[in-house]
């Protein structure tokens, strides 16, 4: 005698594989279709610079993203920065420096692009800045704090052992010497002429035009248009259109975004901004004494 089937039982069982080939095949449509959809027209990469710079590995995968994608005709980096670390703004400069070797790279500067934030686009095939974007700030920044005359009111001591005479320079427990700053000075002047050194490379401008204002004086996208830190006045959209004409583009020209490695499950589950947001606040610190960074 043949066995009846349960329908509850069986109704639930297409509905489990109905959810399981939709949730399956959203998965794969997700993790390795293109970041717009099935859309493979030319289109210009966007890179978002935002906040301080500490490290520039989630930028570089951008970039390298964007230029290994074939449907990426010019790259748009949006800036709105006020610089960081020495090392990544270094970082990322260089790498701009090499892709504007195989596609243009254009720069849309935002509200602040000073010090590391300007930095960066130094080797830009085109800076666009609008007229009260805030630029410059060109030069380098170490702070030390000094903690001395409090611990004495406490009663606290510090006892250093230490390998060599400047091992524990800038050291918060006690006063700097003379010779520790104008070692400092030199260290700072010499990163110093490393970023004017960027400048005359990717502006091409002379060394005496640059000194003159390399004082870390901030200006206007107006003034620096003047001074030649930036070749146009104009918004987001005058960069993109512009990057858009230079490669050739007919028409409205397709907005790509690199594809952000995301955060393991939970990235998938709970969304890559929120993930980030959590590791975002766990008490890492990574920043060098040493800035390329406009300070307000």
């Amino acid at each position: 005698m043949k066995r009846k089937r349960n329908p509850v039982i069986v109704t639930l069982l297409v509905v489990l594989t109905i959810f399981v080939v939709t949730f399956v095949t959203m998965f794969f449509v997700i993790i390795l279709s293109p970041e717009d959809g099935f859309n493979f027209s030319d289109g210009i990469g966007i890179v978002e610079v935002n906040g301080t710079i500490s490290d520039s590995k989630d930028i570089l995968e951008q970039l390298n993203s964007l230029v290994h994608n074939k449907a990426v005709k010019a790259i748009v980096l949006r800036v709105n920065s006020p610089g960081g670390s020495v090392a990544p703004c270094q970082e990322i400069q260089k790498e701009i420096k090499r892709i504007t070797g195989e596609i243009p790279v254009f720069a849309s500067l935002g509200a602040v692009a000073a010090s590391g934030g300007y930095y960066i686009v130094t080797s830009a095939t085109s800076i666009y800045a609008n007229p009260g974007s805030i630029v410059g700030s060109i030069g380098v920044i170490m702070e030390f704090s000094n903690f001395e005359g409090l611990l004495e009111k406490i009663g606290v001591t510090a006892e250093v052992v230490k390998s060599g005479y400047y091992k524990d320079i800038g050291s918060p427990f006690r006063t700097m010497k003379e010779d520790e700053k104008e070692f400092l000075e030199k260290l700072v002047n010499e990163v110093r002429n490393q970023f004017v050194e960027a400048i005359i490379d990717g502006r091409k401008l002379t060394r005496d035009k640059v000194n003159a204002f390399s004082d870390g004086r901030i200006f206007t996208g107006m003034r620096a248009f003047e001074l030649g830190l930036v070749d146009n006045i104009g918004n987001f959209n005058d960069a993109v259109n512009a990057a858009s004409k230079s490669s050739g583009i007919q028409g409205e020209p397709r907005i790509i975004y690199s594809k952000k490695k995301r955060t393991g499950i939970l990235g998938f589950l709970l969304g890559d901004d929120f993930v980030s947001g959590i590791y975002g606040m766990m008490p890492v610190n990574i920043n060098a004494p040493i800035a390329y960074l406009y300070k307000y």
